[in-house]
């Protein structure tokens, strides 16, 4: 496989290019994506909301974040669809007020710039404090608190208004980056994505002993099925039980899918068909097929930056209000500043 093709099992892993049934041999289709019809979706026509001064920036400027009180501006084409990877802990099989979405585990931003030919994975701590819209069942959202970023998921009466909360949580914990789609799965899909390449490589340096005990440390294995859900998923009780030290690892295996499935010679296009049947049950998603369609058009052709994160500290806290100290992530502003700045190009 060459490099777009490796780009491609980027996406794989992350959940994006697996909807829909277009996964023909390297066939695709271009086309508007349609505007949709959720609420959340923003508008980035700004003429109107500048000054007489403001107006020659308006004209150029494709679309603008508020970073801790100072405006950014960015002028290249962006495209980023949010991936969501969500535990057991929720009902998300009841309805109305019974319903109850899970903590979102896994959160990242795939980001596309059609100027520059490029895309980057940008993940996201799932313990980052920041401001969550408080969804109703209906929909609706009045009040917002400051709570872990994962919990946004909670908030809303299915599984799709769930997402969009966590959508909206994220694109204001950004200062307002808009959002093209979100692609949702349970973390047990990390066990499907393991299977279709017959198990990921890695060197394990974590303490898995209180969790499996075949998962031994210092040891190069390829994990099996079971194993490689304990490896992305499990925190408690291996190493520190810090979701950083959690998010190391999912780097780890995202990077060693990306070897193993380059290093396949099975036809592509039916490693396609069969994770997308695979995946079809655990995945909740809002992205059209035209819009995936043009996506992977662009992401053949586009060259792959790799995986960035945003720096801060860890704390424990008691906002979740169950009387219980729970992780909290605290973002460093320079950071935000900093990987945003390079990620979308910003400029004041």
């Amino acid at each position: 496989m060459d490099k777009r093709t490796g780009i491609r099992w980027v996406i794989a892993i992350a959940a994006v290019i697996i909807l829909a049934g277009i996964f023909l041999v390297n066939i695709f289709s271009t086309g508007k994506t349609g505007a949709g019809n959720l609420a959340y979706r923003q508008n980035f026509t700004y003429l109107e909301h500048f000054s007489d001064a403001a107006v020659p920036s308006a004209l150029t400027a494709r679309g603008r974040v508020m970073l801790y009180g100072k405006t950014y501006y960015y002028y290249h084409d962006m495209e980023s669809y949010l991936i969501i990877g969500t535990d057991a802990s929720g009902r998300e099989e009841a309805s109305g007020w019974e319903y109850r979405g899970s903590m979102a585990d896994f959160l990242l931003l795939f980001v596309v710039d059609k100027t520059e030919g490029s895309c980057r994975i940008l993940m996201l701590n799932r313990d980052t404090i920041t401001e969550i819209p408080l969804m109703q069942t209906d929909g609706t959202s009045m009040a917002s608190a400051k709570l872990q970023l994962c919990t946004a998921h909670w908030y809303g009466g299915n599984r799709k208004q769930s997402c969009q909360n966590t959508v909206r949580a994220v694109s204001k914990m950004l200062g307002g980056i808009p959002i093209s789609g979100y692609y949702s799965m349970d973390m047990d899909s990390i066990a499907v994505i393991n299977h279709a390449v017959g198990g990921v490589t890695v060197k394990n340096e974590s303490d898995f002993s209180d969790i499996d005990a075949s998962i031994k440390t210092g040891e190069t294995l390829t994990l099996t099925d079971k194993q490689a859900v304990s490896f992305v998923q499990s925190r408690m009780h291996v190493d520190d039980g810090e979701n950083t030290s959690r998010m190391a690892r999912q780097i780890q295996f995202m990077e060693a899918f990306i070897k193993k499935a380059q290093s396949m010679k099975t036809e592509n296009s039916k490693l396609w068909i069969q994770l997308y049947q695979d995946l079809s049950d655990h995945a909740v998603t809002d992205i059209t097929g035209k819009q995936l369609s043009r996506l992977l058009n662009q992401i053949s052709e586009n060259s792959y930056e790799g995986i960035c994160t945003l720096e801060g500290k860890t704390r424990l806290g008691k906002r979740l209000g169950d009387g219980l100290f729970h992780t909290e992530f605290i973002l460093n502003k320079k950071s935000v500043r900093k990987v945003l700045g390079e990620v979308y190009h910003l400029e004041k």
